[in-house]
């Protein structure tokens, strides 16, 4: 991944449940696909904007974007375009927990690797 870009790309990749069981009657990916990738942008990055939706929207691929209020403001006009473009905007729940990658994040108890889901429900419930 570019230094430069800023981008922090998390990718999950769903298999395709119905090889597993015949019998599922449920969600069927677009062109009988039989796994989709999930790509997330953190913290409304100016190049996210500036640079990456333009190849987004390029290859028809859409994201989700958890955007910080500062960095938006600033871009506004280009982040109206990620909405009308379809693509996902969310926000971080109250205490922005995240990979331990930050040892910040370590000494004050807020990775993910050290949450229990009652810490993650009450992060979102707080929010």
């Amino acid at each position: 991944m570019l230094k430069s870009s800023r981008f922090l790309i998390t990718a999950f990749i769903s298999l395709n449940t119905s090889a597993q069981n015949t019998s599922y009657q449920g969600f069927s990916y677009p062109d009988n696909a039989s796994n989709a990738i999930s790509i997330t942008f953190d913290d409304a990055r100016h190049s996210q904007v500036d640079n990456g939706l333009s190849l987004l929207n390029k290859y028809k691929v859409k994201a989700t974007f958890y955007v910080s209020p500062f960095n938006v403001e600033e871009r506004v006009s280009k982040w109206q375009k990620v909405v009308k473009d379809g693509h996902e905007i969310a926000n971080h729940t109250n205490k922005h927990l995240c990979t331990g990658n930050f040892e910040w994040l370590r000494q004050q108890g807020l990775s993910l690797e050290q949450a229990s889901l009652k810490d993650i429900e009450k992060d979102i419930i707080d929010n």
